[in-house]
C-alpha cells in the first residue's frame, strides 16, 4: 500500500509550518491561507487549519533507509527532544525487522522515524529530510477495531501485518500501513490517549 497523500487537522497552522520548514528543513510544496503541504518523499503531508479549541493530533511515520538511521537519529536529536521509554530513545520491532525513534511535535501529534530492513536500503550519508522514503503509517482511532478492520480488509483487500484485531491491527505492507487503536488507547512511547481524530489519507 502506498500513500499519496495525508491530510491532517492542526489548530495551530503556522507554528506547525515553522516548526516543519524552518526547525527541521522539510520542503514546502504549497502555501495557502487554511492549509500547507510537506514533500515526505513519495508523499505529500498536508496540514489543514481548526479551530483552537479542538486540538487534533495524530500518530504518522516517516520510512527512512536503514543505513541513514543512526544519522537521522543524530540529525533528529539536534533539532527536538526524543521520546524516551525506560530510559531508551530507540525503539527495536523484532518481529517487524526495524527500529524506530519518535518525538513530538508542536501540535503534539506523534511522530516516527522508522527504518525497515526488508526495503532495499536508499540513501546512504548524511540525513536530511529530503531523504525520507515516504509516510509509511498513520494512527486510525477506532470504536471497534476489529469491525473497522474487516471493513476496511474486505473493501481494500489488505492484509493483516500485526496484530490480534482487537486492540491493535495494523492493516498493508512495510511501504503503508494503517495503525487501528482503540480510541483513548495510549499511543506509543507516550501516556497519550488516542482522540477521536481521523486523517484523510489517499492511496496511489
Amino acid at each position: 500500500m502506498r500513500f499519496r497523500e495525508i491530510k491532517l487537522e492542526t489548530h495551530l497552522l503556522d507554528e506547525q509550518r515553522e516548526f516543519y520548514e524552518k526547525t527541521l528543513g522539510f520542503k514546502v510544496t504549497a502555501k495557502r491561507k487554511h492549509n500547507f503541504s510537506l514533500a515526505a518523499g513519495k508523499t505529500t503531508l498536508t496540514f489543514t487549519r481548526v479551530r483552537e479549541d479542538i486540538e487534533p493530533f495524530y500518530h504518522f511515520a516517516f520510512n527512512v533507509s536503514s543505513d541513514q538511521f543512526d544519522s537521522c537519529k543524530e540529525w533528529l536529536q539536534s533539532k527536538v527532544p526524543l521520546l524516551q521509554e525506560n530510559g531508551e530513545d530507540v525503539f527495536h520491532f523484532e518481529s517487524w525487522n526495524a527500529k524506530a525513534i519518535y518525538f513530538q511535535d508542536p501540535a503534539g501529534n506523534i511522530v516516527e522515524f522508522i527504518a525497515r530492513q526488508k526495503i532495499p536500503a536508499g540513501a546512504t550519508g548524511a540525513f536530511s529530510p529530503g531523504d525520507i522514503q515516504n509516510v509509511s503509517e498513520v494512527g486510525i482511532p477506532v470504536e471497534d477495531v476489529g469491525l473497522f478492520c474487516r471493513e476496511v480488509r474486505q473493501a481494500m483487500r489488505l492484509p493483516l501485518y500485526d496484530g490480534n484485531e482487537k486492540d491493535f491491527a495494523a492493516i498493508g505492507d512495510e511501504y503503508g500501513l494503517f495503525i487501528v487503536v482503540p480510541v483513548q488507547r495510549n499511543w506509543f512511547p507516550t501516556n497519550t490517549p488516542a482522540g477521536p481524530y481521523q486523517p484523510i489519507v489517499e492511496l496511489g
